[in-house]
């Protein structure tokens, strides 16, 4: 049988120019969380690390199961098990989406963001790509894939795969594409996550009208952290395949504790005269929260040196009260005597039970 892949005839390009490739800076959002503001992503925790933190278990299928329809699982084993827990492998089977889906007019609203055409030939690439917001076309067959492999890496012409490298290799034509570059890797998000529609905030929106891409900034940078493994598997295990660099394809959102956690940094101001401010900043290249249905509620407790409550409040995030980007908000706290503010904070949305989940909790302590 011919090898699935070939050796590269030219270098690897260097980590600073494809899309598998650090920035200088390392932003982050969480439902969407805007490139490099926040720290390391949990898969980035050493080299080859691959174990995330465990998704928050919302009621809903967190796996797609059946990927037999898949032309890749034979030779990409690697990246369809994280691919298929992601919110694009189950962006048609998702148990809330079809439900929806059966009570509006025009289906055509939704379908082409959870069952998409090859966006190379539905949404071709073009100057200004980055901020046009046209959704693309739907596909008729294999729907159960959602948000499939072909969706993003298929060319136009239903053979040749587009890639960050363009390695060659004996099991089909490949060619290192434009979408796959840091500077226009946005061009692939954008046309749907910039939709409203529904509960769904299209927050993409913000990502272009704060220039994220003017600091260097992709939506992949925080959703899709660096991770080493091998891209290509033998479907016969006879052959090894080294790790590499690479991304992520479990797509990170909100139901991922760390990821949310850097979506958010914490301050204290203005300590003196017995009062003591927290600022909650938003670090995501996009408002927070992106749904009409999640909120984040923040807690603190002002306490003395000897954990004595003096003081205490909550700054709630909703679809009213959202953080724009870098936006910030204040609690004002007072109390004599007081050491350090304790904060935790909650996510809550449907399907998280009575109170939510506590994704972030934090102690400052006061000057």
């Amino acid at each position: 049988m011919p090898l699935p892949w070939k050796r590269a005839s030219t270098p690897e390009p260097s980590l600073r120019r494809g899309l598998l490739c650090l920035p200088p800076l390392l932003l982050a959002s969480a439902l969407g969380l805007g490139p490099a503001r926040l720290g390391p992503a949990s898969q980035d925790a050493g080299p080859g690390s691959t174990a995330p933190e465990a998704r928050i278990d919302d009621g809903r299928t967190s796996r797609l199961e059946d990927v037999s329809a898949s032309a890749c699982v034979g030779c990409h084993a690697p990246v369809l098990e994280e691919w298929r827990e992601s919110a694009h492998a189950l962006a048609w089977k998702d148990e809330r989406y079809q439900k929806a889906l059966s009570k509006v007019r025009r289906e055509e609203s939704c379908t082409g963001c959870h069952i998409p055409e090859p966006l190379s030939s539905s949404l071709p690439l073009a100057p200004g790509a980055s901020t046009r917001t046209t959704r693309p076309r739907a596909r008729d067959e294999h729907k159960q894939l959602g948000v499939s492999c072909s969706a993003c890496h298929l060319a136009a012409d239903g053979a040749t795969v587009l890639g960050p490298f363009g390695l060659e290799t004996d099991a089909h034509p490949t060619r290192r594409d434009p979408r796959f570059e840091v500077e226009t890797a946005s061009a692939t998000c954008l046309p749907c996550h910039s939709t409203t529609i529904g509960p769904v905030i299209g927050v993409g929106k913000d990502f272009i009208a704060s220039d994220q891409e003017g600091l260097g900034l992709s939506c992949t940078e925080c959703h899709m952290p660096p991770i080493r493994r091998p891209i290509a598997s033998d479907p016969e295990g006879q052959i090894t395949y080294p790790e590499r660099r690479g991304r992520s394809h479990r797509i990170l959102g909100p139901r991922d504790p760390a990821f949310l956690r850097r979506a958010f940094s914490l301050e204290v101001e203005g300590t003196a005269q017995g009062s003591a401010t927290l600022v909650v900043t938003n670090r995501a290249g996009h408002r927070v929260p992106g749904m009409t249905e999640r909120r984040f509620v923040f807690r603190a407790r002002l306490v003395d040196a000897h954990g004595t409550l003096l003081d205490e409040g909550e700054l709630v995030l909703d679809t009213r009260a959202y953080l724009p980007v870098e936006g910030t908000r204040q609690l004002t706290l007072s109390g004599r005597g007081a050491a350090r503010i304790e904060v935790d904070a909650r996510h809550e949305a449907t399907g998280l039970g009575r109170g939510g989940h506590v994704f972030l909790t934090d102690v400052l302590a006061l000057d």
